[in-house]
């Protein structure tokens, strides 16, 4: 009987500010929906208005599984994000690191050629790095958690790197 409690606190409502509006499913109709509005007359009594409810509580319901089942959805994507960044960069950055090392020519010289494929590895690695990172701050934003900040750059090197990787 909770439709029975809601509908006495509709009337105590109604007797005491004068108006009230609830919506219940009535004993012996199940699959209805119905509304009723109360308000009380010049003459001091309650008048009450009922009205088959039922596509409109449908429809309600409805959305409100559909706006469940997409909140559900998102906080799904949020942690396929964040599970695939951690996949993807702990291998990154072993190419990275790897190709740093090569580069710098830290255990002996390279020939020219694979001195500029280390390069060339390590920008690519931070291309992909940069790129995974992009698509966490586009997480963010959606979750409206994101915090910018200005920096100065100079253009000529991501130009220049652009260049060498077409």
């Amino acid at each position: 009987a909770p439709d029975r409690t809601a509908v006495r606190s509709a009337l105590e409502q109604a007797s005491a500010t004068g108006r009230a509006e609830i919506g219940f499913t009535p004993h012996g109709a199940m699959d209805h929906y119905v509304s009723l509005s109360l308000r009380r007359g010049g003459d001091n009594r309650l008048h009450g208005i009922l009205s088959d409810a039922s596509l409109a509580h449908a429809r309600e319901v409805t959305l409100e599984a559909a706006r469940a089942e997409a909140e559900s959805l998102n906080q799904s994507k949020t942690k396929f994000l964040a599970s695939m960044s951690h996949e993807l960069r702990t291998p990154l950055n072993a190419v990275i690191g790897f190709s740093d090392i090569m580069r710098q020519k830290l255990f002996g010289d390279l020939s020219p050629k694979y001195t500029e494929y280390a390069q060339l590895i390590w920008e690519s690695g931070q291309h992909v790095l940069d790129m995974i990172n992009d698509v966490l701050d586009m997480s963010k934003i959606e979750a409206q958690k994101y915090e910018l900040s200005l920096e100065s750059f100079d253009l000529r090197e991501p130009v220049s790197a652009a260049l060498r990787l077409s």
